[in-house]
């Protein structure tokens, strides 16, 4: 969908006359995460008395800071974690996340979808650098307590928010109900035990249910079909408000005359073949008479990036705080011009900016 004209002169004021040697921060205050739980648990995987109607209860849970634990191997379940491993429900623990949010120890309740095994589900979740952490859950139904999930999980790394990160999922008894089939009759544990990965039963310990993914949404990504991979580059940086995104523009194949003047285009939309693009006949950058790829839509903006001499020529981009661009796509392309008058295109590159 291209943005409103509102819009695309917010991205205008964000692009136009940005060519500058400011560096961003790496991480910025917060970050949205798409989640991506992909189970392989079935009867290929695990077929000791598979159960026909395997599924799991939503993924639960939140996003939280040191101050508080919603579970952990070796620890006592709270009544959240035993209701949600034993029947799958999620009221009580989200009565103790917004008991921790109201503590300051919490950032916000997640919660998914239920989904049958094999399959997948999705959901999002915000972090931010007060509450970096996340721990998630979601009953095996059916079974006596069993869950899968993880736990204290931070995104925040040294280096600022990671930009993908996938758990293994292995099987976890919350140590609230002591039977061991898929299908037992319940046997209240008591008093309750700390809860432990499941070595025995259908479960080995050693095998893994499927993953967690989580994708920080902000992105960018290169494209072109024909065109030389590295003649347009991000070189460091994710599209993030507050943060700078750093480009490198070159003629990997040294056949354009020096210098050549390096000029790039923003559009809010790609050419019609993305993830390739329209040919241009004598434009290609790889030799001279070669047809370049032209990988952006209409442009709203073209701006001098500097001179090519043989080196690689540098572009800071800054995004600035403003809501009303989260999650917009922005595709960017670089063109050369020699002293022969000779014009060849660079490869794209798409940008998603992300909170």
């Amino acid at each position: 969908m291209t943005p409103c004209l509102g819009l695309r002169s917010s991205l205008a004021a964000l692009l136009v006359a940005l060519v500058t040697a400011n560096s961003g921060s790496a991480g910025g205050s917060e970050a949205l995460y798409d989640v991506d739980f992909n189970s392989v648990w079935s009867s290929a995987t695990h077929p000791t008395a598979f159960p026909s109607d395997a599924h799991y209860s939503p993924l639960v849970g939140a996003t939280h800071n040191s101050g508080v634990q919603f579970w952990a191997p070796g620890e006592i379940a709270s009544l959240g974690i035993k209701i949600m491993a034993e029947l799958g429900a999620t009221f009580r623990l989200e009565f103790e996340v917004s008991q921790a949010m109201a503590a300051g120890t919490a950032g916000e309740y997640v919660l998914g979808s239920l989904f049958f095994s094999p399959g997948s589900s999705s959901t999002s979740l915000r972090v931010t650098e007060e509450f970096p952490l996340v721990s998630l859950t979601a009953m095996i139904f059916p079974s006596p307590d069993w869950f899968v999930g993880v736990h204290d999980l931070n995104l925040l790394g040294p280096n600022g928010w990671m930009d993908s990160v996938t758990v293994e999922l292995f099987a976890y008894d919350a140590g609230t109900d002591s039977g061991a089939t898929y299908t037992s009759t319940n046997m209240i544990t008591s008093p309750k035990q700390p809860i432990s990965l499941i070595t025995g039963g259908p479960f080995t310990g050693m095998d893994s249910l499927g993953t967690l993914t989580f994708t920080r949404r902000a992105s960018t990504f290169e494209y072109g079909c024909s065109t030389p991979p590295d003649s347009f580059v991000v070189t460091s940086g994710i599209p993030q408000m507050g943060t700078t995104v750093e480009f490198e523009f070159s003629d990997p194949s040294g056949t354009m005359l020096q210098p050549s003047i390096v000029f790039w285009s923003a559009s809010a939309t790609a050419d019609v073949l993305y993830p390739c693009g329209t040919l241009f006949p004598d434009w290609g950058l790889s030799a001279p008479g070669t047809p370049g790829e032209y990988l952006i839509g209409t442009p709203f903006l073209t701006q001098g990036a500097g001179q090519w001499n043989g080196s690689p020529v540098g572009l800071s981009l800054p995004i600035p705080v403003d809501p009303t661009l989260e999650s917009v796509p922005v595709y960017l392309q670089g063109f050369m011009i020699d002293a022969s008058s000779r014009i060849a295109l660079t490869s794209a590159v798409k940008l998603v900016i992300g909170s």
